[in-house]
C-alpha cells in the first residue's frame, strides 16, 4: 500500500514540478519564488515521504504512520502557486508598464556599494564587541543578538541580513563588479561566524544568484552551466554539517548516532509538524483564539511536543522551535478543505510582491529591489513559521510604505516616459 501510494505521490509532485518550470521559462519574474517553492517545499514533501514510511519522531516522541501527508501537502503548494501566478499577472495587468532592461548606473553602484560596506562593517563590529559563537559558552545563533553588543542592530539587519546579498547580487551580475563579489565572501563568513551552518549560507547563495537567474533566458541551460559549482557548493555544507553533528551531536539525548542524527534532522524534522496536523485535523476548529494563529508556531509545539508548556515556551521564545507551521496551523484551526482555500487567497499577495521586485530587478533600482525582496522574505517567512511577529515591528511596515510608493512613482514615470 506505502509503495502504491508514494508511486502516485511523487508521480503527481513530478508533474506539479514540471508545469512549475515551463512557468518560469515563460515568466521570468516568478522565478523568485524558486527559495519557497523549490528550496524549502520539496524537503518537506520529501521528509513526509519518509515519514509516511513510518519512522520514530524524536520532537513528538511518537511513530509516524501513513496518513495522507505528502498528498495534502502537494495540494497546497498547488493552490499556493496558483494564487501566486494570479497575483503576480493581475498586478501585471494593472501596472501597464514596459519592463525596459536598464543597467545600474555608477552613482547607483557607488553609493550602494558604499551602504553595503558599511552595513558589514557594522555587523563585525558588533560581532568583535560581542560575546561569539563556538568561542563563549552558551552562545549560540538563536540567542546572539540578545547578549550582543549592540542588540538594536537586530532590528534592521535581522538574522541573516538578507539585503546585503541581495544588493551585492545585484551589484556584482548587473553591475559588473568584482567588489562585490569579495564583499559576499566577507558576508558568508559572517554568517558562519555568528553561527549559522547551513540554512543561512544557502539562503545568502541564492539570494546573491537570483539576479543571473531571473535574466537567464533558459533556467534549464543557467542549471546545466552551474551544475558543478552547485555540487561543490552542496558538498561543503554538508561536510561542514556533519562535522558539525560529529563534535555536538544535537540528537545525543536521544542515543542517535551521527548517521541516524542527520536523518532525523534532514528527513524527519522538516516535515513533522505537517504530518502531525493532518493527524491532529480541525481539533481547535471550534475554539482557537487569535494568538493561536499569530502565534502559531508555539501553537504547533504545545499541540506536537510531549514536553511542557513551560519548557516549550522557553524553548520558543528562545529562538528555538520547530520547523514549518505552516500551512499546518490552518489544519488544525480549520479544516484541510478551508485551508487549502485560504492558502490559495495567501499566494495571490505573495504573486504581488513577487511582481514588484521582479519588476524593480529587472530595470535595475537596485535600492528598491534590495527593499522589495527584503519584504518578500519576511512574507515567506511569516508563512512558513506561522509566526507572525513581524506584523507589530514598525520596521517591517517602514519597509513596505518604501516598496509600495517607491514602486508606484517609479511605475508612473516610467509610463509617462513610454507614452
Amino acid at each position: 500500500m506505502y509503495q502504491i501510494y508514494t508511486g502516485i505521490s511523487v508521480l503527481l509532485c513530478v508533474f506539479f514540478y514540471w508545469y512549475y518550470i515551463q512557468d518560469l521559462q515563460k515568466y521570468k519574474g516568478l522565478r523568485l519564488s524558486l527559495w519557497y517553492m523549490i528550496i524549502n517545499n520539496i524537503p518537506i514533501f520529501i521528509s513526509l515521504i519518509w515519514l509516511e514510511s513510518g519512522v520514530y519522531v524524536v520532537e513528538q516522541d511518537a511513530h509516524s504512520y501513513l496518513n495522507g501527508a505528502s498528498v495534502y501537502f502537494l495540494l497546497y503548494n498547488v493552490v499556493f502557486y496558483f494564487g501566486t501566478k494570479l497575483g503576480y499577472l493581475l498586478t501585471s495587468g494593472i501596472a501597464r508598464t514596459v519592463t525596459t532592461k536598464r543597467d545600474i548606473t555608477p552613482n547607483e553602484k557607488k553609493y550602494t556599494l558604499q551602504l553595503l560596506l558599511f552595513s558589514i562593517i557594522s555587523l563585525f563590529i558588533n560581532y568583535l564587541l560581542s560575546p561569539k559563537p563556538f568561542f563563549t559558552d552558551g552562545i549560540t545563533r538563536f540567542n546572539y543578538w540578545e547578549n550582543s553588543a549592540i542588540p538594536i542592530l537586530s532590528a534592521i539587519f535581522g538574522n541573516v541580513s538578507a539585503f546585503i546579498a541581495i544588493g551585492l547580487g545585484c551589484i556584482f551580475w548587473i553591475g559588473k563588479s568584482q567588489s562585490a563579489l569579495k564583499l559576499f565572501i566577507v558576508y558568508i563568513i559572517y554568517l558562519i561566524l555568528i553561527g549559522h551552518k547551513f540554512g543561512a549560507p544557502l539562503m545568502g547563495i541564492v539570494l546573491f544568484t537570483l539576479p543571473r537567474i531571473v535574466g537567464e533566458q533558459s533556467l534549464i541551460s543557467f542549471v546545466k552551466k552551474y551544475l558543478p559549482k552547485i555540487i561543490a557548493v552542496g558538498s561543503i555544507i554538508g561536510i561542514v554539517v556533519y562535522y558539525h553533528y560529529f563534535v555536538a551531536n544535537p540528537y545525543s539525548y536521544a542515543d542517535l548516532g551521527v548517521g541516524e542524527a542527520l536523518a532525523q534532522r534532514a528527513f524527519v524534522l522538516q516535515g513533522h509538524v505537517f504530518w502531525g496536523s493532518v493527524k491532529y485535523e480541525s481539533i481547535l476548529a471550534d475554539k482557537w483564539e487569535f494568538d493561536d494563529l499569530f502565534n502559531g508556531m508555539r501553537t504547533m509545539m504545545v499541540l506536537l511536543s510531549p514536553a511542557s508548556t513551560y519548557i516549550i515556551d522557553e524553548s520558543y521564545f528562545s529562538g528555538h522551535s520547530f520547523t514549518a507551521a505552516y500551512p499546518a496551523i490552518l489544519n488544525v484551526l480549520t479544516s484541510i478543505p478551508v485551508g487549502l482555500v485560504l492558502n490559495g487567497l495567501v499566494g495571490i499577495p505573495h504573486g504581488v510582491l513577487i511582481f514588484l521586485c521582479a519588476k524593480n530587478l529587472f530595470t535595475g533600482r537596485v535600492l528598491l529591489t534590495m527593499f522589495s525582496i527584503q519584504l518578500l522574505l519576511w512574507f515567506e517567512y511569516m508563512f512558513t513559521m506561522a509566526k507572525f511577529n513581524y506584523l507589530i515591528n514598525p520596521f517591517f511596515w517602514v519597509v513596505a510604505i518604501i516598496v509600495f510608493i517607491g514602486s508606484y512613482i517609479r511605475f508612473s514615470w516610467n509610463h509617462k516616459r513610454e507614452q
